[in-house]
């Protein structure tokens, strides 16, 4: 979900960076950083299974996403 509102922050009305941003910093706090090594905080699938920003964990599509969209960020 925090994906998802980061994404529509950045695409609505010429791009909202710094809501966009706190979106997307937020949802790696939760599931346990970028690369998946810090203890989940908040997200109930990430404590259960792991982050899904660890390599080869199921369900990185959000992790991916996020680090694309967060990576965009850093060329504006």
């Amino acid at each position: 979900m925090l994906v998802n509102l980061g994404t529509l922050s950045l695409k609505i009305k010429n791009g909202n960076i710094d809501t966009g941003r706190k979106y997307l910093e937020q949802y790696f706090k939760e599931v346990g950083g970028m690369d998946g090594e810090d203890t989940p905080i908040v997200d109930r699938t990430a404590k259960l299974r792991g982050s899904p920003c660890k390599p080869g964990a199921p369900g990185s599509v959000d992790c991916v996403n996020a680090l694309n969209n967060l990576g965009a960020l850093e060329f504006t």
